[in-house]
């Protein structure tokens, strides 16, 4: 009679989706944050002085964009440090938060290079272009939405902070301690 080994136990799946939802935030939210402090419009402008090159970064377009992808980063703190309703309440404001990120790409994708230009360094433009880094903002924000409803939808089920992790625990004194303070440890 010979016994079989136990099959290795696979990962849970509640763990995978923990760890992917963390994994999207932080690559959506520093993401957004590179992408946004890049050149999206270039364009060559005549202050007087001869043609000048000017590059604007969508940071300095669309702030608000900023700030979302930074709440998108808090937000992957908050997931590992909350549990049950409050961890699905972070998911919706992660959700907020990509919808902030979102604002900059989808009022870039709908403006004119022209406008932003002469809006932004207050002197008209003669040649404009925008760049790509205004997509790859939008692909951060669609994933930290998808992030965000995952953490929403299976947060509550996730493991949570234990007692020893979270540092709420007390910790006994030991003995050294007890006579220090003038007790007596075999009491």
């Amino acid at each position: 009679m010979t016994e079989t080994p136990p099959e290795p136990r696979s990962p849970s799946p509640h763990g995978r989706t923990y760890l992917i939802a963390l994994l999207l935030i932080a690559a959506a939210g520093f993401g957004g944050v590179w992408a946004l402090s890049q050149p999206w419009v270039t364009a060559v402008t005549n202050a007087g002085f001869g043609d000048e090159p000017v590059t604007v970064a969508g940071s300095t377009l669309y702030p608000l964009s900023v700030a979302g992808a930074w709440l998108g980063l808090a937000g992957a703190v908050a997931v590992i440090a909350t549990a049950g309703i409050v961890r699905r309440v972070v998911g919706l404001l992660i959700c907020l938060a990509a919808a902030a990120l979102a604002v900059g790409p989808m009022a870039f994708w709908l403006s004119s290079e022209a406008v932003m230009i002469s809006d932004s360094t207050q002197v008209t433009a003669e040649s404009v272009s925008r760049t790509s880094w205004w997509a790859l903002t939008a692909l951060c924000s669609l994933a930290m939405i998808v992030a965000g409803l995952m953490v929403w939808r299976f947060g509550s089920q996730w493991r949570a902070l234990s007692g020893r992790q979270d540092g709420s625990t007390k910790v006994a004194a030991s003995d050294w301690e007890l006579l220090d303070r003038g007790e007596d440890p075999t009491a």
